[in-house]
């Protein structure tokens, strides 16, 4: 095999890419609020950031928050967060895992997205951000956002909503809504239905060694559809005791027609995908007195999927492949909290056990060829937490975690079988410092994790990709461990941060030339430097009629590698500014501009051209149950992947398009009840599923 080809490093988004929870304790016990006033803008309709024990929230209620059409649309209004349409969201520069209600949502970023865009902003409490989570969670979190429903006693609400829009082809989002609460039980239902037909087109340029230059253009046509139900249900039992339970169905399908060519070079690949999958939740909580409290739960998912892959080269039939994957997940978890003298004490204990079949088949005309690959992880964690109130605007928490994972993994593929064992336990720690300095509120954090690579990475099955790669995992590849120190304080309008990281085995993609085939898996990078630093200004002007929020993030990489040494170029810095503006027309009517731009820059193995978008959307308020809001996305058509090699001997080069322009409307109703106060419970939920994905 020959490796000296190329590699693709996702390093201006990728580093904190990992955005998966195991938080075991999102409520908020202690009841003294810091405000940060230098940023709120002195209006009683805008958010208002309280800080609690390191967290920052906002609540939302009776605030322009709420006048938004959806609640993705009002969380662009929300400081610290980076909103954008066909990205993650993510927290300075991070990319952050959503709960709701302390459940994590367990969806990829585009279920995500539209989950969010047909939430009402009116059931909406409050927003919690954690910039700094600490060893309550797993070790691959780096960010956490929290949306608190705002369940009301007495009450109902009924919401509906569609979203119509053109790409090169219609799409649709349509969604329904429903909750109720009485003095001891609170139900919140939901169910969403997505249509989204996509068209990718790129320009791919290749040279390997002393062949010539192969270019070809890729075109594909992705029709995906899907049901989505979402139930979250709470009891109180008694005063001290409640019940929590949330369930998460969805089933969906896609069917994926693509062509590679020019004048001599025709690859065809025609995918046909299907998966359902169940999450159920449940959470018993005790407060024993107003010191000392009590949580136990689980989560059970099951997730099922299965593929039909069809490859053609000049007409002629080259790969037919057919795979089908069975993951159940079950974990535990018992956390408790103690108010003591000397701050706040939580400890915890979390199992998990992950069983992952994976049937692979490569069909050759009446020949099938069986490549199974089986996948167990066990994980057993515990932590301790400890915050110390220093004295008046300063505190400090200490975190400790200890992760023994159990793995273990075969695949056979003919004659060739592999089996590995690999047992390991890892002392994972964080240190958080909150000062006050006049006017500035500051915090430092050091935290040491752990990156364990998902099945994906290790199953050596070589599949059909797009273009004219394949794909494949790498049963050598090992965990990563990396230590980060990062800074934040705010002022005024102000938000400043900084981050210095260092990284070992740090794990990318990676390209090299199998059985003369370009195969996409993975590498373990011996060392990653990485340095960060941001800020954001946030502000309204002329009573409120604009209000604009501004970030910049500056970024270095380092990459550092023996066996690459001679291929690796120099790094430049990458930035990423973006501008979100909302403009106020009128009473009802509401024009937002989100502007975001990455120059050109490169990071030792890619080079990345620029990259930027415009989005405008115009809200209107019909009436108090009413709202329409018409939208642009991608207005000229520049939010294109296209990167290409710096390595010597080898060149790869690819320039996408993934069918980000979007013309449409919303239109969403709901009907809303009396207030009532919601149950006080805030779900654990686990990293341990958003790595499968």
């Amino acid at each position: 095999m020959n490796k000296n080809i190329i590699f693709a490093i996702s390093i201006l988004t990728g580093i904190f890419t990992y955005g998966q929870s195991n938080k075991e304790d999102s409520k908020v016990t202690n009841k003294k609020e810091k405000t940060i006033e230098e940023v709120v803008i002195q209006s009683s309709r805008s958010p208002k950031i309280v800080k609690k024990e390191g967290k920052y929230e906002v609540s939302v209620v009776g605030k322009d928050f709420q006048d938004t059409p959806s609640v993705w649309e009002g969380m662009k209004q929300i400081p610290l967060l980076s909103i954008s349409e066909g990205a993650p969201i993510k927290v300075q520069g991070k990319v952050a895992i959503v709960e709701v209600n302390g459940i994590q949502l367990q969806m990829d970023s585009a279920d995500l997205e539209s989950y969010l865009k047909t939430l009402d902003p009116k059931n909406i409490k409050k927003i919690t951000i954690d910039t700094t989570p600490d060893s309550s969670y797993g070790s691959e979190v780096y960010a956490v956002v929290n949306i608190t429903l705002n369940q009301r006693e007495g009450s109902y609400q009924i919401g509906a909503n569609t979203t119509n829009g053109i790409r090169t082809k219609f799409y649709n989002s349509t969604g329904v809504n429903y909750g109720v609460s009485k003095s001891k039980f609170r139900l919140y239902t939901s169910y969403n239905f997505g249509y989204t037909p996509t068209h990718t087109q790129s320009e791919v340029q290749q040279i390997i060694a002393d062949t010539p230059l192969l270019s070809v253009n890729y075109r594909d046509k992705n029709i995906a559809r899907s049901h989505k139900f979402f139930i979250n249900g709470t009891l109180d039992l008694g005063e001290k005791s409640v019940i929590d339970f949330t369930g998460t169905y969805a089933i969906s399908n896609s069917s994926k027609v693509g062509l590679t060519q020019n004048e001599t070079f025709n690859r065809g690949i025609e995918v046909e995908a299907g998966g359902k999958f169940l999450q159920l939740s449940q959470t018993f909580k005790h407060e024993f007195n107003d010191d000392n409290t009590l949580k136990v739960g689980s989560h059970q998912v099951f997730n099922k999927g299965n593929s039909e892959i069809l490859g053609t080269f000049n007409s002629l039939q080259t790969d037919y492949q057919k795979t089908n994957t069975i993951t159940p997940i079950i974990i535990a978890f018992t956390d408790y909290t103690n108010k003591n003298k000397l701050g706040k004490t939580s400890v915890g204990i979390k199992f998990h056990n992950i069983n992952v079949e994976n049937k692979n088949q490569n069909v050759y005309q009446s020949f099938v060829l069986d490549a199974p690959f089986n996948y167990n992880e066990k994980v057993l964690a515990s932590y301790i937490n400890h915050s110390f109130s220093l004295s008046k605007g300063k505190s400090l928490r200490l975190g400790l975690r200890s992760e023994t994972s159990y793995i273990d993994y075969t695949f056979t593929e003919g004659t060739k079988s592999y089996h590995n064992k690999n047992d390991y336990t890892n002392l994972l720690y964080d240190i958080s410092y909150n000062w006050s300095s006049g006017s500035w509120d500051n915090n430092l954090t050091f935290r040491k994790q752990i990156f364990r690579p998902n099945y994906n990475y290790l199953n050596p099955f070589q599949r059909v990709s797009t273009d004219v790669t394949y794909t494949s995992g790498d049963s050598e590849i090992v965990p990563t461990k990396f230590f980060t120190l990062s800074y934040q304080t705010l002022k005024n309008k102000w938000a400043y941060f900084a981050l210095a990281g260092y990284f070992k085995d740090f794990t990318s993609s990676f390209y090299d030339l199998e059985n003369n085939r370009i195969n996409s898996t993975y590498k373990n990078f011996e060392n990653v430097y990485v340095g960060q630093l941001g800020t954001e200004y946030n502000n309204s002007f002329f009573n409120r009629k604009w209000t604009t929020k501004v970030s910049a993030t500056l970024q270095y990489v380092k990459l550092n590698d023996t066996e690459y040494e001679k291929m690796i170029s120099k790094s430049s810095a990458s930035l990423i500014l973006s501008t979100n503006n909302v403009i106020t027309l009128s009473k009802t009517l509401k024009l937002n501009i989100n502007y975001e731009l990455t120059p050109t820059n490169k990071d030792g193995l890619l080079k990345h051209y620029t990259r930027q978008r415009l989005d405008l959307t115009l809200s209107k308020k019909i009436n108090s149950n009413l709202n329409m809001m018409f939208f642009a996305y991608d207005i000229f058509k520049t939010d294109r992947v296209w990167h290409e090699t710096t390595v010597p001997n080898y060149f790869y080069g690819n320039k996408s398009y993934g069918d980000m322009r979007a013309f449409g409307i919303i239109l969403k109703w709901n009907i809303t009840g009396k207030s009532y106060k919601r149950g006080n419970i805030e779900e654990t939920t686990d990293n341990t599923i958003d790595r499968l994905k």
